[in-house]
């Protein structure tokens, strides 16, 4: 993470439309863990089922699993500005629909679900243009600055929204919904008025979407590296991933209530955060393939630790380090 520091790095944000994009990034990463945090606590509190949270992460996962690279060729090939604003209708959809069937009592399985696949469509669409937009609002000399100041709002909103989101489920989870619906319409509204000064890349008219696809994993089997980066991580978050089960541990083992459930999450957030300040003033310089066995080792001990406890403390400290220990990685 680049330090957004000094009146260099800050003469970023005299720029209008930098400015919108600054707010749109930073309310996206606000939002999404507002709402993550009110369908765990809501699908847990009407089941009671372990299986079900397992299914609402499934639900948004194999939409964003299946569209990861067709979404990054279409942010490529046409206008990312219109992508994004499509994507955040599409999202304020989802939580008009959340608060629907919330306000309704219809809260049946087969619907919520749909809303939750739909709503991860919407997120695997607007992934690739979102982190690809700010080249397109500032001059290449402030580009370090921007991508400084776009990532510090990022790990900041990752810290809030789970807070934010645990302490309005106290009035009910339809408030949290209402509030992610005012959320997204004001981030369609926010994009739409972003002029971009950038032009798409363009690609040879002969080349197929799958043609390029097939180019793209190719590429990764050929560079091994990256290849055994990506397995690695993989691997840990598969068999060590303890996000999806959080409400059953603020409710049934620590009896901390929705609150404890935000507090949980940004917890997580929190040790991300850390780890990138760590590694902005300490970059890896050798060794990084130990380092990288390290932190997936560090990892499994602190999810570990976290499966064992029965204090709030402890387990949100067990949440941070597992973050920190898998950002290292």
């Amino acid at each position: 993470m680049l330090k957004p520091e000094g009146g260099t790095q800050s003469a970023v944000l005299r720029l209008r439309d930098f400015r919108l994009f600054l707010s749109v990034r930073f309310l996206s990463s606000v939002a999404m863990p507002m709402q993550s945090v009110a369908v765990g606590w809501q699908v847990y509190d009407i089941t009671g089922d372990p299986l079900s949270l397992g299914l609402v992460g499934l639900a948004q996962f194999l939409p964003m699993a299946c569209l990861m690279l067709p979404a990054g060729d279409l942010a490529d090939r046409y206008e990312r500005r219109r992508i994004l604003i499509v994507s955040y209708l599409v999202q304020a959809v989802c939580a008009a629909a959340l608060l629907a069937l919330t306000l309704t009592a219809q809260t049946a399985s087969s619907l919520l679900f749909g809303v939750l696949m739909l709503f991860g469509v919407a997120r695997a669409l607007a992934e690739p243009p979102l982190q690809s937009f700010a080249p397109l609002l500032v001059p290449q000399a402030q580009f370090p600055s921007a991508v400084g100041w776009s990532s510090s709002a990022n790990q900041a909103a990752i810290v809030i929204g789970p807070a934010l989101g645990g302490a309005l489920y106290i009035a009910g989870p339809e408030a949290v919904y209402g509030a992610c619906l005012a959320i997204f319409l004001a981030m369609v509204a926010a994009t739409a008025a972003i002029r971009v000064r950038g032009a798409r890349l363009a690609h040879e008219a002969r080349e197929s979407m799958f043609t390029r696809v097939l180019a793209g994993i190719a590429y990764i089997r050929a560079n091994r590296i990256i290849l055994g980066a990506i397995l690695l991580d993989l691997f840990a978050v598969l068999l060590g991933g303890a996000t999806a089960l959080l409400p059953v541990y603020a409710r049934d083992i620590l009896y901390v209530g929705p609150e404890g459930l935000g507090l949980l999450r940004s917890a997580q957030a929190s040790g991300a955060v850390l780890m990138g300040l760590i590694l902005a003033n300490m970059p890896l310089r050798r060794h990084a393939g130990m380092t990288m066995l390290c932190g997936v080792a560090a990892f499994g001990v602190a999810t570990i630790v976290f499966g064992l406890s029965e204090s709030l403390m402890l387990s949100a400290c067990a949440l941070a380090c597992a973050r920190a220990a898998r950002g290292r990685g």
